[in-house]
């Protein structure tokens, strides 16, 4: 399934005659913010998983909350 995906996306940018180059910027710029989003909501759930278990620290919320600073610079 995600091969496929992965073909018929370009496949259709190329067929509206979107230049290469262009579609791999279109594409790769998706990309970064998915993996930026999926690092956010880990350091987000984090902490929460933490308390639940009865193991969280101050210094754990700290890093949490540096790391989603971070990455929405």
């Amino acid at each position: 399934m995600c091969s496929l995906l992965t073909f018929i996306i370009p496949a259709v940018m190329s067929f509206f005659h979107i230049k290469l180059f262009d579609c791999m910027g279109y594409l790769g710029s998706t990309c970064s913010y998915g993996f930026l989003t999926v690092y956010i909501l880990i350091s987000v759930t984090a902490p929460v998983y933490l308390y639940k278990i009865k193991k969280l620290r101050p210094i754990d919320v700290m890093f949490s909350v540096l790391a989603v600073g971070f990455m929405m610079i």
